[in-house]
């Protein structure tokens, strides 16, 4: 890739001091680089197999894609791939910006008037830190200002850190717009000191997962603070759960047990069918609860309403937080 008549390569630091670059471009195999002070515009930057790449300062405008995406890590290498003080605005993409593989972060970012997703992280230990987002997600329904997800659903370790996060209404109608929304199991997150104000579903919303920790967050004026889903097989495909145990059993110190006894169900009896997602061991601890329900623990599409399988809600844990 070339900016400004400069080819980009490893081991180098490059600073633009405010130049406008509207070409766009990919570029792979990167490691070890810095880019100051780039403004991007119209078309999308992208960086694959990347490690050791730092995005600062600069600001991205007034694009139809993705304004800037960097993959790279796997579960053993971290990539170590971060953006840090840049501004993105005007995205009309369902993603803003994502950044995929392991051991990667935005810092310092702040993002607004966008489409679609502030930021999009997918893989794992990997996270966003003190970071600004308001006015998001105006595009679509089912869709969070900070996005986690991985489509095979492996990702645990992310975070999400000391951000302020307000005015996510969403699409016009929209019934599951979210501040926070950790997806597709995603597990073992610290989701810590965030502010989260004026959000049109809920302030963080889990689709299955475990061993998640909610603590010390501000949440105002959503219609839940917290949601999390029992993400049953019915919205689940086969080989994904077939990847995604096998993965789990290897990598992960503990065994997974596809099991109804590890499903957390909304109320007290129902019937859990072959396959749940297993929410268990969500500690919501020290948050600060206002004009919004705190916590809403919800059944899947495909869970029948009658049977003879009884759950309370023993496997969130819900200690010392204060509802106004």
């Amino acid at each position: 890739m070339t900016i400004n008549g400069v080819t980009i390569e490893s081991g180098k630091t490059y600073d633009f001091q405010g130049y406008n670059h509207s070409a766009g471009g990919t570029v792979d195999g990167l490691t070890d680089v810095t880019i100051k002070n780039l403004w991007t515009l119209e078309k999308p930057i992208i960086f694959t197999n990347a490690h050791g790449v730092r995005l600062v300062g600069g600001a991205s405008r007034d694009c139809d894609h993705w304004m800037i995406a960097i993959s790279g890590g796997d579960r053993f290498t971290p990539g170590n791939n971060s953006i840090e003080d840049w501004e993105f605005s005007d995205c009309r993409d369902i993603v803003t910006t994502q950044l995929s593989g392991w051991g990667n972060s935005y810092k310092r970012c702040r993002v607004a008037n966008v489409k679609g997703r502030a930021f999009q992280v997918a893989g794992c230990n990997s996270g966003v830190i003190s970071c600004e987002v308001h006015h998001a997600c105006a595009g679509w329904d089912d869709i969070g200002a900070l996005y986690f997800g991985n489509a095979d659903g492996n990702q645990y370790g992310n975070y999400a850190i000391g951000n302020h996060i307000y005015d996510i209404q969403g699409l016009l109608g929209a019934s599951f717009t979210n501040g926070i929304y950790c997806d597709a199991h995603a597990s073992e997150m610290k989701i810590e000191y965030n502010r989260l104000e004026r959000i049109r579903t809920n302030g963080i919303a889990f689709s299955g997962g475990r061993d998640n920790l909610v603590r010390r967050n501000y949440i105002d004026d959503c219609k839940n603070g917290v949601q999390i889903d029992d993400r049953n097989g019915d919205s689940w495909p086969s080989w994904a759960k077939a990847i995604q145990l096998a993965t789990y059993q290897t990598l992960w110190p503990r065994q997974w047990a596809m099991t109804a006894q590890d499903a957390l169900v909304n109320g007290t009896e129902c019937y859990v069918g072959d396959y749940a997602a297993w929410p268990i061991g969500n500690q919501l601890i020290e948050n600060y609860f206002t004009r919004c329900n705190p916590l809403y623990i919800r059944t899947g599409s495909g869970v029948k309403a009658s049977g003879s399988y009884k759950r309370d809600r023993q496997n969130v844990t819900f200690v010392g937080n204060v509802i106004r």
